[in-house]
């Protein structure tokens, strides 16, 4: 039996649309691999210090709630001032940083510290904070950010 040249033709172009297809699937998964690899790495330095920068401003601008910050006021104070970052951060920034207390310094302010989720490139927030209680208006904390460790 003989090749119509119909049929070849035929199977060149499907030969043809397949080989497009599996450079468009090829280049699809690369860009999904880029994708994910940047969007699981963890925050560099920059970053977690733009995290404090964030919830610093946040933390001077809101009126100090009870006798002091506590905890839960820095928490707070990261995860709104961190939202809208025009995508830079992740809705959640919970799963790209590590929050924990660090303690008073010798004036008796407090220290937060802030790292990547590794542990990593920590930043420490001082809140520093004492109620006039003679003052019934609102107060607000001073808040200063270092690099490293508190």
């Amino acid at each position: 039996m003989q090749d119509h040249p119909a049929d070849r033709l035929a199977a060149e172009q499907s030969r043809r649309r397949l080989g497009a297809g599996l450079v468009g699937l090829l280049v699809a998964a690369v860009m999904i691999g880029i994708f994910l690899s940047v969007a699981n790495r963890d925050y560099d330095e920059s970053e977690v210090y733009a995290v404090a920068d964030n919830a610093e401003y946040e933390l001077e601008r809101t009126p100090v709630q009870g006798l002091g910050v506590t905890v839960f006021d820095v928490e707070k104070a990261i995860s709104v001032g961190n939202r809208g970052d025009g995508g830079r951060f992740p809705r959640d920034v919970w799963a790209k940083v590590r929050l924990r207390d660090a303690g008073r310094d010798p004036r008796g302010a407090d220290r937060y510290e802030l790292t990547n989720s590794d542990g990593d490139h920590p930043v420490c927030l001082v809140v520093w904070f004492d109620r006039d209680l003679s003052d019934e208006s609102a107060q607000f904390a001073s808040v200063s950010v270092e690099r490293g460790a508190c």
